[in-house]
């Protein structure tokens, strides 16, 4: 199957497996009763259930929630999206004091109104 990798947006292939441990039982005094291995599977009286509806809510289930290439076989550079400066490169913001957006604020609260 070919799916999209969520970190590049290029196809790659999966692979998927699932196996199936359904029993199909009528109540839930049934479902009690079924081994631990075993997931339950109620349907009401004379009720059926499509396979092909059931092999997709399989297939749905087995699927990981955000398939990505392995990193070394992946289309992007993950450093390109690292907020961290390169070793080596100077940042010319780095010298200058940073300021508290708050700092203004707190000189205001801080001084007594006059009456």
């Amino acid at each position: 199957m070919q799916v999209a990798c969520q970190r590049c947006m290029e196809p790659m292939p999966l692979a998927v497996r699932s196996e199936i441990s359904l029993a199909v039982v009528a109540g839930p005094e049934e479902a009690e009763r079924l081994p631990d291995e075993l997931d339950p599977l109620l349907l009401e009286k004379d009720e059926s259930i499509p396979l092909s509806d059931l092999l997709e809510d399989e297939l749905l289930l087995a699927l990981p929630v955000a398939p990505v290439h392995p990193v070394e076989a992946c289309g992007l550079r993950l450093a390109d999206f690292c907020d961290e400066p390169e070793v080596g490169l100077v940042d010319a913001d780095a010298d200058e004091e940073k300021v508290n957006p708050f700092a203004q604020l707190a000189e205001l609260k801080s001084e007594k109104p006059e009456h």
